[in-house]
């Protein structure tokens, strides 16, 4: 088998060989080198997501391995480079003379995610990372928000009804005790004017009738 370091200028096993010693960039995210940069912004989304350190303990390597890939294959001009050959895993800056080299030919190239550091110093544009990532988890924020605020408002509907219930009850168990008292005052009342005195059989019937009204 033919050692191809040994046989190829340095500069030519640089491009050709030396990058794929590593996992390459598009590896780490899962998808092809004809991804879209709306598949590429996409996949970093859900990898992301999914290997936070926050949410999947253990993960750093895998979250900074993706991130490292996002940062050079989300930023246009980064991403023509590395197809290229100019930029690998191991050494990422390229010389402004490459990145004027990788410019946009279309002016809709760029996103809105881009910005541009001061124009004096010379330095060129940059993905903003920051932005997007921050846009992306804000609304996963938002979400986990309005469901914490939704379960705290039917707790709270809950708690109020159940309250009332207790006030109808205790209404109605006094309603219930002044109605036997009113009675047993007539039944006593009517005893008083020789009027027929109901049997203790019957009372008995009449107080387990108003209680079990109270408990229906």
């Amino acid at each position: 088998m033919y050692n191809f370091r040994k046989y190829c200028k340095p500069v030519l096993y640089q491009l050709c060989f030396k990058r794929y010693t590593h996992r390459n960039y598009y590896d780490s995210l899962g998808i092809s080198p004809k991804s879209s940069q709306g598949d590429i912004k996409k996949a970093y989304y859900n990898l992301s997501m999914r290997y936070h350190p926050d949410k999947a303990e253990g993960s750093e390597s895998r979250f900074r391995e993706i991130t490292a890939a996002y940062e050079v294959l989300g930023n246009v001009k980064l991403r023509r480079l590395y197809d290229q050959g100019v930029i690998n895993i191991a050494t990422r800056q390229p010389s402004p003379e490459d990145l004027k080299k990788a410019e946009p030919q279309q002016p809709g190239e760029q996103s809105r995610f881009y910005r541009s550091k001061t124009p004096s110093t010379g330095r060129t544009q940059f993905y903003d990372y920051d932005e997007w990532s921050r846009m992306h988890y804000q609304r996963t924020l938002n979400r986990d928000i309005a469901k914490k605020s939704h379960r705290m408002r039917t707790q709270t509907t809950w708690d109020s009804r159940r309250a009332e219930d207790a006030g109808d009850n205790v209404i109605k168990f006094f309603v219930a005790i002044a109605g036997l008292v009113a009675f047993l005052g007539l039944m006593t009342s009517s005893a008083s004017k020789d009027y027929d005195k109901p049997s203790p059989r019957l009372q008995r019937l009449l107080i387990f009738a108003l209680v079990k009204e109270r408990y229906r």
